[in-house]
C-alpha cells in the first residue's frame, strides 16, 4: 500500500486513476502499464516507510468502523482540501471496503476547513461571466506557489466582495458554468473543479446535495479566477463522446484519466457539446 501523499505534499492519485481507467475500458495489461509508469515516474513511498504513510495507516485503523454518511456530518467546509482531492479520492473508493478506510483516512489527514459565507444570486452564468470580467482587469500578485495559498490570497482581493453563491440549484446550470470555465482556459485548477464536481454528485447518497452543491460552488468560483487567461473557447469536437472514450487507452496522464472519466458520469446531466469539446481536447490535445 502506498502513501496517499508522496514528495512532501503532493496526491497520490493511484487508487483514483486505476478505477477511472477500469471504467473506460482499459484492459488490465493497460492498467498494470499505466500504473507502473506512474509509480515509477512519482517515486511513489510505500505507506510504512513515509512519515505521511504511517499516520495515513494510524488514521486507517481509528477509522475502521466509521461510515462516509457519519464522516461527511458538518465536512461541507472541508470541500477543496487538497484541490478535491479528498473528495475525489473518496468517490472512487465508494463500493470496495478497503478503499473507503484508505479514503476516510487521506481524507482525515489532508482536510482543512475553510468558512466563506457570500451574498446569494438566482443567476450563475451571470454572475461567473462578471466575475470573470472583473478578473481580467484585477491584477494580483501571488506570494507564494502554493495552491491554497493562492485561494486565500484570491479571498483576500478586491475580488472577495464580488463572490456569490447559487439560490436555487440547477444542477446541469451549474455543470456548465464549470465546463464552460475549463473550456476557455485548459487551466490545472478548474480541471479539479470539474473533476471535483462530478464527485461530489457521484457522493449524493451520503450527504445534503442542494447543501453541498451551494458550498462547493463557493469554493469552485475561487478556484476558477485563480488565473485569468480565458479565450473563446476550444474547437467543436469532431465526434461523439463514445469515439473519445474509445481512444482513452492511450493515456497515460492521471488528471486526463480522470477528467474523460468525469466527462462520462456528467453526461448524464447535461447535453452540452463542451462535454464532447473538451473530450476532443483530452485525447488530442492542441492537435484538436
Amino acid at each position: 500500500m502506498y502513501s496517499p501523499i508522496y514528495s512532501g505534499g503532493l496526491t497520490n492519485h493511484l487508487p483514483m486513476m486505476k478505477k477511472a481507467m477500469k471504467e473506460l475500458g482499459f484492459s488490465d495489461q493497460r492498467i498494470e502499464e499505466v500504473s507502473n509508469l506512474y509509480i515509477k515516474e512519482r517515486g511513489l513511498e510505500i505507506a510504512k516507510d513515509s512519515e505521511y504513510g504511517k499516520q495515513f495507516l494510524k488514521l486507517r485503523d481509528e477509522l475502521e468502523d466509521v461510515s462516509i454518511r457519519e464522516y461527511l456530518k458538518g465536512k461541507l467546509n472541508t470541500l477543496p482540501s487538497a484541490l478535491f482531492h479528498c473528495l475525489i479520492r473518496l468517490y472512487y473508493a465508494v463500493g470496495d471496503s478497503e478503499e473507503e478506510k484508505s479514503a476516510l483516512a487521506y481524507y482525515e489527514l489532508a482536510g482543512e476547513e475553510y468558512k466563506l459565507d457570500f451574498p446569494e444570486t438566482d443567476k450563475p452564468k451571470q454572475h461567473m461571466k462578471q466575475l470573470i470580467k472583473a478578473r481580467l482587469h484585477t491584477k494580483i500578485v501571488f506570494n507564494s506557489p502554493l495552491t491554497m495559498d493562492k485561494f486565500k490570497t484570491i479571498l483576500l482581493s478586491p475580488l472577495e466582495s464580488l463572490f456569490r453563491v447559487p439560490s436555487k440549484i440547477d444542477i446541469e446550470e451549474i455543470i456548465d458554468v464549470f465546463l464552460d470555465a475549463f473550456h476557455k482556459t485548459r487551466d490545472f485548477y478548474i480541471l479539479h473543479v470539474v473533476t471535483g464536481f462530478q464527485a461530489l454528485l457521484g457522493l449524493k447518497d451520503y450527504l445534503d446535495l442542494e447543501e453541498a452543491v451551494k458550498e462547493f460552488y463557493k469554493f469552485a468560483q475561487v478556484f476558477i479566477v485563480l488565473n485569468n487567461k480565458f479565450d473563446s473557447g476550444l474547437p467543436s469536437a469532431n465526434h461523439k463522446l463514445p469515439y473519445y472514450v474509445k481512444k482513452a487507452r492511450f493515456l497515460t496522464d492521471a488528471h486526463d484519466i480522470k477528467l474523460l472519466h468525469s466527462l462520462t458520469k456528467l453526461k448524464e446531466y447535461t447535453s452540452s457539446p463542451m462535454i464532447e469539446d473538451i473530450a476532443q481536447y483530452i485525447i488530442y490535445g492542441d492537435n484538436s
